[in-house]
């Protein structure tokens, strides 16, 4: 009575660790969008009125700074310091 078990347990949860970083790229196109349309909006707008924001829409900070990051490597952002608003400012550059 020798029975062979038969695992797919492994393509299953491989199935769905595909699955999640699929989600997941479309999930964070959609936030980097979102960043992008917020700031191109506002035209300038400083690091502490973005992180407000992104807490008003239920975007997680490391996800905020991540995509701040990424925005700022393509070159569609550009930040520096304002002295006067003793904060980082970001702007949008225009296209």
């Amino acid at each position: 009575m020798n029975k062979k078990r038969k695992c797919k347990g492994r393509k299953t949860s491989m199935s769905l660790v595909d699955f999640l970083k699929e989600n997941d790229i479309k999930a964070e196109i959609l936030v980097d969008s979102r960043v992008e349309n917020y700031i191109r909006d506002m035209g300038t707008v400083t690091k502490s009125e973005v992180y407000r924001w992104s807490m008003s829409m239920k975007i997680a900070p490391v996800v905020l700074y991540n995509t701040l990051r990424r925005l700022e490597k393509t070159g569609k952002l550009r930040r520096y310091f304002d002295e006067s608003k003793e904060d980082l400012v970001y702007v949008y550059v225009k296209d």
